[in-house]
């Protein structure tokens, strides 16, 4: 037998099998550069048989990146990050008052987001299409959101109506802004071909209320939603969304703002909505954790309703703005949605940071200053994994490992050796300290396991979840990662747990494990890194 890597013949290995015998023989591979590689075994007595395999090869860090605003004295230094690897870091500067969007951040967040639902796809669809430098800096992400906008098919439900994830429960407030993006989109290369009429009558019944109280909570954010959807349609005179803004009566944020922008769409003089947004000043743009969405798609929408000259409307941006600078994006795809959109108009120029050199002195990087003392300065580093430390911001997350043996299972220490063929069960446990909505888990496959796929009916995720489980949870295992999606995160403990198979001799590291709100990016949990020796 013949092991061949990249099409290079690295290995010959001389097999004595007699009739009906099975037999394992382990063949050393050489080492890989990171990458994606193709492995091909041949026979020399069959020439006709040919098996292959590809496998990635990731790099064994993590990235970090840290970003802050440096005024006065403190410009010119900054500390050097703890276990960081040698020659990693990077330092990035950009001058405050540049009140422009990074729009090359944004696209590249949009680009690499991992996650695949419906309001996703959506958000990021309309992220690209009103930021100016995505078709330059991501030439290939239309023709992505064309082939991800024709699957919609997938996440039609009852009711005609839309869910986050296939076979998941339905969801009003996503369907309402799905034909909210069906509008904003309707002239750009990634449209949204929707039933127009069909989509009234849901959006309709979603503000009526009573024909679907007992399926959905339709409180007062799902019904003005609704009304903005028939707004930007024009399925709606202003009279009629005057009398609906009336029966819905004053409530969070969200809802009012939703509801001067639809009247504001319909031609409303200001002074029937501004009165309520100005009464929402700054500090009461808080989140709270019932809220499917953050603040800063808030702002946004509300910088709509202004005038294009008002105060209001520069310093609610002035605010997105400067977080999205320093974060590289809005705060959610649902924000980065609806901020692109809002600024739609600021496309002259691009903040961005500028590459900066540093040198080190007694743990102390020092850096020159440009042009003036006051800057954002970001900084980018890896560590080692097992350098990691895990992290608490308004969630914890642990995980264990546990080897099945004899019908029982055992967490697995530094000292365990695993065996080819062994079943591992991967438990992720998170303690909230209140209930919560939409929960992403993003776990890292060790490289000599092969996770068990729960969509094949397999037994133990039956006995655990039930077997309705996708109609309120999705599973997804791709490119040597698992996904959790949880529509909904109970006050306390949770524990979710996936399973896999080992399947080669060797050493592993597991990335650390990350759970984090969807819509709160405020809010996340990491894991320490694992791990796993498979011995024989």
């Amino acid at each position: 037998m013949h092991l061949w890597v990249d099409g290079i013949k690295v290995d010959t290995v001389n097999v004595l099998i007699n009739d009906s015998e099975y037999k394992r023989t382990n063949v050393v591979l050489p080492k890989l550069a990171v990458g994606k590689h193709v492995l091909m075994l041949t026979s020399e007595a069959q020439p006709d048989f040919a098996t292959y395999h590809e496998i990635n090869v990731l790099e064994g860090v993590f990235n970090q990146q840290k970003t802050w605003l440096v005024e006065g004295s403190n410009a010119g230094k900054v500390i050097e990050p703890d276990n960081y690897i040698p020659g990693s870091v990077q330092l990035t500067q950009m001058q405050t008052g540049q009140l422009l969007p990074d729009w090359n951040a944004l696209s590249n967040y949009d680009e690499n987001y991992p996650h695949q639902c419906w309001e996703q796809t959506v958000s990021r669809s309309i992220s690209y299409q009103f930021n100016p430098n995505s078709t330059v800096a991501w030439p290939d992400g239309e023709s992505k959101f064309k082939e991800l906008l024709g699957q919609k098919h997938k996440y039609k439900s009852y009711f005609d109506m839309f869910s986050y994830f296939p076979f998941m429960k339905a969801d009003p407030f996503l369907t309402a802004y799905t034909y909210v993006a069906h509008s904003w989109l309707k002239e750009s290369s990634t449209p949204i071909e929707l039933d127009r009429k069909q989509m009234k009558e849901v959006m309709e019944e979603i503000i009526e209320g009573d024909e679907y109280a007992q399926y959905f909570v339709i409180d007062a954010q799902v019904q003005s939603m609704a009304l903005l959807a028939l707004a930007q349609n024009e399925d709606i005179n202003l009279e009629r969304a005057l009398s609906i803004r009336q029966k819905l009566g004053k409530s969070d944020a969200t809802a009012t703002v939703l509801q001067a922008l639809a009247l504001k769409v319909l031609g409303a003089d200001s002074s029937l909505y501004e009165s309520d947004l100005t009464d929402l000043s700054s500090d009461r743009y808080a989140d709270t954790n019932n809220n499917a969405f953050n603040q800063n798609s808030d702002k946004c929408i509300a910088a709509l309703a202004f005038n294009h000259d008002s105060k209001q409307r520069e310093s609610l941006f002035s605010e997105v703005i400067l977080q999205q600078q320093e974060n590289g994006q809005f705060g959610s795809t649902f924000a980065n949605a609806v901020c692109s959109y809002a600024l739609k108009d600021n496309k002259t120029g691009n903040s961005s940071f500028a590459p900066i050199e540093h040198k080190n002195s007694d743990s102390v990087l020092n850096y020159d200053v440009i042009n003036n003392s006051n800057h954002w300065l970001r900084m980018s580093y890896k560590q080692e994994l097992q350098d990691v430390g895990s992290a608490s911001s308004g969630i914890s997350v642990t995980r264990n490992l546990y080897l099945q043996k004899n019908d029982e299972w055992h967490q697995l220490t530094d000292k365990t050796q695993l065996n080819v063929s062994d079943i591992v069960k991967t438990t992720i446990t998170i303690n909230s300290p209140t209930e919560r909505e939409h929960f992403a888990i993003t776990d890292s496959i060790a490289g000599g396991f092969e996770a068990i796929n729960p969509a094949l009916g397999n037994q133990r995720y039956i006995e655990e979840l039930g077997r309705d489980w996708h109609s309120h949870t999705r599973f997804e295992i791709r490119e040597g990662k698992a996904y959790w999606y949880l529509r909904h995160l109970a006050k306390g403990e949770r524990k979710i747990s996936y399973y896999s198979r080992v399947r080669h001799v060797g050493d592993y590291s597991i990335a650390p494990a990350k759970v984090e709100a969807m819509y709160r990016s405020d809010v996340f949990g990491l894991t320490k890194s694992n791990n796993v020796k498979v011995t024989q």
